[in-house]
């Protein structure tokens, strides 16, 4: 089976190496990292960012009059426009008061990640 890549999504595909993944090119220096979730390293806006490019952001705000919860579905907004991909955002996106998305639920950051509700 062959698999045939558009060079606008190959080209997008190499600057996202380029930017984040020099963990894929070298061993880990530790076994513990800064980081338990995807969400704990792009945050929503540079989610909304690599979803759409510059000046996106996270937006968090209400959708058609209906005020819509941080994890269920990721929205963005540059100047007037909002789009969303339809997805929750990535496992770890800050959300709340001190919280992280686990699941479609914004839950409290703790140790060991003990989660409770917050939102």
């Amino acid at each position: 089976m062959r698999l045939f890549i558009g060079l606008i999504a190959l080209k997008q595909m190499k600057q996202f190496i380029f930017q984040y993944g020099e963990c894929l090119v070298n061993m880990p220096t530790s076994k513990y990292y800064l980081w338990n979730y995807p969400g704990h390293r792009f945050d929503g806006s540079a989610q909304c960012l690599l979803l759409y490019g510059p000046g996106w952001t996270i937006f968090n705000g209400e959708v058609k009059g209906k005020l819509e919860p941080t994890c269920a579905v990721i929205w963005c907004r540059r100047a007037e426009q909002i789009r969303s991909p339809g997805v929750p955002p990535l496992q770890g996106t800050p959300c709340g008061h001190d919280g992280h998305c686990v699941d479609g639920q914004c839950v409290a950051r703790g140790k060991n990640n003990n989660e409770r509700i917050i939102s």
